[in-house]
Formats: C-alpha cells, structure tokens, sequence
C-alpha cells in the first residue's frame, strides 16, 4: 500500500541538517478512499510529526548534524510511518539519515570590483567589469553570474602549474589544493598567469584556454600566453559584499564590506583593500586574521569602531559586549 522511498517494508532518506522536511509518504487504495497517515513507533518517532492528510513526515526540530538527537548519536534516526484506508494497514520503517551542511562564504562583486579571494567561496559576478584575483589558499572557489569578454580572473604563478578540466558549461583550474570552477561563454574571460593571459570561451562546441581545448580529463594548461592589452576598468568606488560563514575561513583583498551572524563562530583573513565589517561579530568566537605582525599595525578609535590600519590596510571594526579575535600571525589579541 505504502509507495514511497522504494514502497517496500524498509526505506532509506537522507537530507541536510538545518531543514524540518524529511519526504512525502505516499499510499494507494482504491478509488475514493480516504487514506490517513500515523507515525506509528520507531525508536526516534518522538522527534517527528506527520501530517494525516498530506503524508508530509518532518521533524519537530531541525536537527544539526554537531548535535545530534537520534537514540544513539549517529545522525541515523528511525521512524515508522503507518497509512491506513479504514479497513488495510500498511507500515514502512525510515531510516532517516542527516549529513553535515556545508556553508561556503559569498562575494558579491559589483561592476567596476577589483579585489582578490582565497578559501572555500562562492563569488557573484555582474554582467560588468570585474577584476578578481585567486589568492592561493587551500579551498574551492566557485564563480557564477554573468562574467563577459572585459573580466579578468587573476591566478598566483606560471599557467604549467595549473590542470584545466571541463565539467559541462564550465572549466575547474586547479594547481592543488585551490580549485577555481568558472562558467564559459562566447564572449569569454581574461584569466591571468603570472607568464602571460589565456582566453577562456567557447570555441564551436569546445571550451578552449587559448588554443588549447579542455576535456573531461584535467589536463597541464599548456596554451601559449596571448598579445595584446588587459581592460583597466575598475571603479575604485564599487566594494564588494563579503558574507562569510562558519566553518568556511576565507582570505580577502580589496574594498569590501563584511557581513557575519551574530551567533556563528566565523574567520577571515585580511591581507590588503578597505575592509568595513558591517553586521554580525557579535557573539565573541569571530576572528579577524591579519598578514602582518601587530607592530605594522596602528589602532584608533573613533566613536563606536576602532581602525586598525597597516600599509593598504585598512579595517573598520564595530565595537560590541561581546568582542572580537584579532589574529596576527600567531599572535592572538
């Protein structure tokens, strides 16, 4: 009767952590016969609700993957869902698993932006000009948006260090550790080595770096550097919008305006620009890192911020009951 999750007397669900919906049961019976759904055991069957119309199956609480709440902590609760048409009864035992939910950080870069980005971060792009720099850190940046011909993706290092894979409308260049996932459009994309530009576009039905046509397979960039002039159209105005997440420490440059959560425990790294935090770091477990030693650094503050500024560094800081963790190097403030 029950014809959902594989209809038979055990079934399997996985979601996320941080959401209440688990699936919809589904039953058949015959031909204008009310089917009303139950939770009917199950050693965790307290943390769910069904509804009795719709078969909807949630949880009470969103469950969180670093806490879990099933009877044995393993992230594996097990619930028995029941559909009865008045005269059959038919029960299915789920076996609900939770994962972990990854958060990356995101960037929102506006027209006329220039600024670089290391870690495990989503970046925006506008339909205009953009200026982004890899720094090269450990983590996996993700593009979308709009890139056109004008932008420019900057990568640390010789373009022989780097493998190039194409993954649908997309390439991944990667040195390593840092993996960069950049969509591909006909008008194509300035990506920068430090021994000359490469064009990334599609070619026909290829997606090339210069002359060299990206496969399935990573592959050495080994296209030859391009003649001719890069864009110079950045808006030392425009700032980008940093929203960082825990769990996901991120390295930024340019001008960038910082927005975190008031209860999270969030990290980054500042190694040059005009950087304002704006909301959030107020729960006293966020760290703001720094290239430099403290001595390069000067403190003022001014009303309720304090500014610390070194070389092209600048920081606006919001001073809160809670606090904030300055990191230089490996000295903690």
């Amino acid at each position: 009767m029950i014809t959902s999750n594989g209809g038979g007397a055990l079934g399997a669900v996985s979601i996320a952590e941080g959401q209440t919906v688990v699936t919809q049961v589904a039953a058949s019976g015959a031909p204008g016969v009310t089917i009303t759904y139950t939770i009917a055991g199950g050693v965790d069957a307290g943390r769910f609700t069904i509804n009795p119309v719709t078969g909807q199956l949630s949880f009470v609480a969103a469950p969180d993957f670093e806490a879990p709440a099933d009877s044995d902590g393993d992230n594996l609760y097990e619930v028995i869902v029941s559909a009865s048409d008045g005269s059959f009864t038919d029960t299915q035992t789920l076996n609900v698993s939770v994962g972990d939910r990854s958060v990356a950080a995101r960037l929102i870069a506006p027209d006329g932006f220039a600024g670089g980005i290391g870690g495990t971060t989503a970046v925006f792009l506008t339909s205009g000009f953009q200026d982004i720099r890899i720094i090269d850190a450990p983590g996996r940046i993700a593009l979308s948006g709009a890139p056109g011909g004008d932008d420019i993706i900057r990568f640390a290092g010789a373009a022989s260090a780097y493998t190039i894979t194409r993954v649908g409308s997309r390439v991944e260049i990667a040195d390593g550790d840092t993996r960069v996932s950049i969509p591909v459009s006909p008008t194509g994309i300035n990506v920068v080595f430090a021994d000359g530009v490469r064009t990334l576009a599609i070619v026909g039905s290829n997606l090339q770096i210069g002359s060299q046509v990206a496969t399935n397979t990573a592959a050495v960039i080994t296209a030859p550097a391009e003649p001719g002039p890069l864009p110079d159209l950045a808006d030392p105005d425009a700032r980008g919008r940093l929203i960082v997440a825990e769990g996901s420490p991120v390295i930024v440059d340019g001008n960038v305006d910082v927005f975190g959560t008031s209860f999270d425990a969030e990290t980054f790294t500042i190694v040059g620009g005009d950087v304002a935090i704006r909301g959030g770091f107020t729960g006293g477990n966020d760290t703001i890192g720094f290239d430099e030693p403290a001595s390069a650094y000067t403190a003022v503050r001014v009303g309720s911020n304090v500014f610390i500024e070194g070389g092209d560094t600048r920081v606006s800081i919001p001073i809160s009951p809670g606090g904030v963790i300055l990191l230089f190097g490996s000295d903690q403030r």
